[in-house]
Formats: C-alpha cells, sequence, structure tokens
C-alpha cells in the first residue's frame, strides 16, 4: 500500500497544473526520512499558483475571442486570468477541500492518513483532485500543465469566436450547398476524434498515470476517440448511480456535466455548419499533405546531398570518382560520333545510336570495380533478356513515366551487379546525360527510379542526384505536362 508524502504530484480535473501537497506534520516520514506523509489536514499546494484553476482560463479566452478585448489587452486579460486562478485555487479554495477515502486504521496525532486510494473534493467548482503517479518531475508536471494550459485557451477561443458568430469560419469558408458535407464532417470528425485519442494515451495514460503504451491505449483510447458522446454518456451513468467515489458513493451531477453536453452539442453543430461549405475538404487536405511532404522531401535530398558533398569519395582502381568516369565515357561518346570514328564491331562509323538517353557509372566502394550502364540495354532484343529475379523484385515501379522499368541505365547496371552476384550496397552511382547543347550534365533519377532506387538514393550513393538535375527534371516534366 503507497502512502502519498510531499514529493507526490496531484492533478485536478479543473486545473491547469500538477502541484505537490505541503505538509502539516513532520513526525513521520517517507523513504530515507526524506518526505513527510500526508494526512487529511493536507488540502494546500506547496506551489504559489495551487493547481491554477482552468476555467479563469477559459472564461478570459473566450472573452478574447468575443472581441471585448484585442491585442495587448487581451494578452492583459489572459495573463491576469492565469494569476486569479492561481489565486482564487490556492488562497480562496484549498480551505474548503476535503479528503475521502482516508487510512483511517493509520494515523498521525489522531489525524488520518492518505493513500493512493484518497481523492480530495473541491466542493466550488467540482473538480476532483488525485495523485498523479506518472509525474514525477518538474518537466513532466510542466508538459502536462502545457497540455492543458493549449486546450482551456483553444476550448475558450471556440467559445467566445462562436458566440460572437464567427463559428463558421474557423475552419472553412464558401456557400453553404451542402456539396461535399459528408466527405468534409467525416473528415473533421476523424481529425478531432484522432487527436483525442492521441491526447488521451500519450497525456492521461502514459504521462499522468504512468501506463505502458499499450496499458494507455486499452485505457484511454476509446474515451478520446468517443470524445463528443461521452459527456452524455457520463451524464446518463450518474444520472442511474453507476458512477461512484471510493467510498461506494453516487457521485452527483454538477454544473460541469451540463457544460460538456452544452459544449460537445455546439462543437458537432459548429462542425456541420462547416462541412455544408462549397470546399471539397479531404481533397485539398491531401493536396496540402502532398505539398509539405514534398517540402520535406526537398529538404531531406538536400541534407543528403550535402552529406555525399562531404564524405570520402568512391574511387575506382584508377583513382577516380564515379561523376569522372561517367563525364569521360559519355564526352568519348560524343567524340566518337562527333569525329565519324569508325565502330570496329560493324566497320562503319559510330552512329547517334552510340550516345544513349542517360548513362550511369557505378564504382565499386570495396575493389574499385567499375560498370556501365546504358537505356534501353535491357529492352534490345525480341523477346528482351530475362532479368535476374533480383533485379525483377527491385525494379518494380514503371508507370510514372512514358517508359517501362527496365529502361533505364540503372536497370543496366542493377542487372549486371546481380549477375555478378554483388549487392547494391556496394556501390557509388553516378548518371549522365546530353543536354541540348551538347553539354555533358548530371542526371537525375527518373521518377520510376525514384522509387525503384529509393535504397540507394536514401543513403546517399546516387551522387547525379542533386538540387540542380531535380529541378532540371522537374522542369522538363512540367514542359510536357506530367
Amino acid at each position: 500500500m503507497e502512502y502519498l508524502n510531499t514529493n507526490h504530484y496531484f492533478t485536478c480535473t479543473s486545473g491547469l497544473a500538477p502541484a505537490q501537497m505541503s505538509n502539516t506534520q513532520t513526525i513521520i516520514k517517507h523513504g530515507e526520512g526524506k518526505y513527510p506523509l500526508l494526512t487529511k489536514q493536507s488540502t494546500a499546494t506547496a506551489s504559489i499558483g495551487d493547481f491554477f484553476c482552468r476555467w479563469t482560463l477559459v472564461l478570459a479566452a473566450a472573452v478574447a475571442a468575443l472581441g471585448v478585448v484585442t491585442g495587448g489587452a487581451a494578452l492583459l486579460v489572459l495573463g491576469a486570468a492565469v494569476l486569479a486562478s492561481g489565486l482564487m485555487c490556492g488562497a480562496l479554495l484549498a480551505g474548503t477541500r476535503q479528503w475521502i477515502n482516508t487510512k483511517q486504521n493509520h494515523t498521525i496525532n489522531g489525524i488520518e492518513t492518505l493513500t493512493a486510494r484518497a481523492q480530495m473534493i473541491c466542493p466550488v467548482i467540482g473538480g476532483t483532485i488525485t495523485m498523479a503517479p506518472g509525474i514525477d518531475s518538474t518537466w513532466k508536471a510542466l508538459l502536462f500543465t502545457a497540455r492543458n494550459t493549449t486546450w482551456a485557451l483553444a476550448e475558450g477561443y471556440f467559445i467566445g469566436y462562436t458566440m460572437a458568430g464567427g463559428g463558421g469560419a474557423l475552419m472553412a469558408g464558401g456557400t453553404a450547398t451542402g456539396k461535399y458535407f459528408l466527405g468534409n464532417f467525416l473528415l473533421m470528425q476523424g481529425a478531432a476524434r484522432t487527436i483525442g485519442a492521441a491526447d488521451q494515451v500519450l497525456f492521461e495514460g502514459m504521462l499522468r498515470n504512468g501506463e505502458s503504451f499499450g496499458d494507455a491505449v486499452q485505457e484511454n483510447a476509446v474515451t478520446g476517440l468517443t470524445m463528443f458522446e461521452q459527456p452524455f454518456i457520463n451524464f446518463y451513468r450518474k444520472l442511474n448511480g453507476d458512477i461512484k467515489d471510493p467510498q461506494g458513493n453516487p457521485v452527483p451531477l454538477n454544473w460541469q456535466d451540463f457544460y460538456g453536453m452544452a459544449l460537445s452539442a455546439l462543437g458537432t453543430r459548429e462542425m456541420a455548419r462547416v462541412a455544408a461549405a462549397d470546399v471539397n475538404m479531404p481533397k485539398e487536405t491531401v493536396a496540402a499533405l502532398k505539398g509539405v511532404t514534398e517540402k520535406i522531401g526537398n529538404k531531406l535530398r538536400g541534407k543528403v546531398y550535402e552529406t555525399v558533398q562531404a564524405r570520402k569519395p568512391v574511387l575506382s582502381k584508377d583513382g577516380k570518382t564515379a561523376k569522372e568516369l561517367a563525364y569521360e565515357e559519355m564526352q568519348r561518346r560524343l567524340d566518337n560520333v562527333k569525329n565519324k570514328e569508325i565502330n570496329p564491331k560493324t566497320g562503319q562509323p559510330y552512329g547517334k545510336s552510340h550516345v544513349p538517353s542517360s548513362l550511369e557509372v557505378a564504382v565499386n566502394k570495396k575493389t574499385g570495380e567499375v560498370l556501365i550502364g546504358e537505356n534501353r540495354t535491357l529492352n534490345k532484343g525480341n523477346p528482351p533478356p530475362e532479368l535476374h529475379p533480383k533485379t525483377k523484385e527491385k525494379f518494380t515501379e514503371g508507370s510514372k513515366e512514358n517508359w517501362n522499368e527496365r529502361n533505364c541505365s540503372e536497370a543496366d547496371v542493377a542487372e549486371q551487379i546481380h549477375r555478378r552476384g554483388e549487392s547494391g550496397e556496394d556501390y557509388e552511382y553516378h548518371a549522365v546525360e546530353v543536354d541540348s547543347n551538347g553539354t555533358v550534365q548530371d542526371k537525375h533519377t527518373c521518377r520510376n527510379c525514384d522509387v525503384n532506387m529509393k535504397d540507394e538514393i536514401d543513403r546517399g550513393d546516387v551522387t547525379s542526384n542533386t538540387p540542380e538535375s531535380k529541378a532540371r527534371r522537374d522542369e522538363m516534366n512540367n514542359k510536357k505536362g506530367k
């Protein structure tokens, strides 16, 4: 049985901040004589602001949202509300609070002590104060306070803004045609319930109660997922006497039960009103998420490129990088055609097909061996050559461009690597192409190979994937309308 002492943190259902209780005796202490045990007379906290009553902050945020005060005055109102909440909670209400379910057979000077099953009731506001087993440090208490403060501000702002008649503009605007109503409403409900479930699991279950993630999900997720129904469920259960305090007495209804139902109904009504706007929210949400993902991806690619530039280069046996070899090989082929050199295999001058659209060089990181791949190689022949099983498994995406997945120079190099019984991780790659002026330049992977070569790209092994080469590729695709 755990006896409560001055080192434990407590939270109030109507409070913002966890707090430790002040001692009323020093005769019996916990553990190595560090922390005095608490008794039923320990109703005040050791904090200046006590639990900081949340309702003053909700009210102040509502007043600010109503537009009664604006700008700096609104900040002053919110600051004053925080001070008032501490004053009211500590100085005015501490004396009215009472502990229930105390340890009657364990007393100090005839005063009952407290265990983890004890609760303290605030009769004026209606808050219930209990020990928070998961909060055992100042930073955890601050994190829990930040969460509660955020919810109180959001709640007050929502109430005030809605009362001011701006509720429909909270999330969207437009003509109320109802064309996208169902999709919009389900999206908002799903988002709100998901946030509610995450809040209950992370903050109530794991942070406050000290539960494991699995236990927190089991104990708290449903409460968050049913956040709009919970006030009505609690009202019904209290009405029937199903919710009892630790002593077995039915918990009576109070003003917070009616407030909770009203807030839930108001929130659902406002969601319905916003959902009727002539805006396809699911589509716009997907587009917005896609935009954010692309920005993050671009930044990550930039970081990968910086890492590639900074790390020690992989060199071939003759001391050259994949980039140097790729440029040399492509330039050699351009010169072969330009100078009308004779192809020893055909006895004829080299033709334009001697210069591929894409040429890739891979250098083995361990041995310095060099492989050269060209686009179209694996598509030659009727039928084309059978691919190595590992190449087949790797190159599966072929729908994002006007060519199939085996057409690229990257696939040609991968096939050679697999035929040698080696792994793609053993190589560094660099691809080049020729611009309209006949100049060799870095070539970014195509959109197929963005997927098929993802592992190599993420490792930073594709050195030709630079911000500049990506910009050229994207510009070309935009011109083609892709």
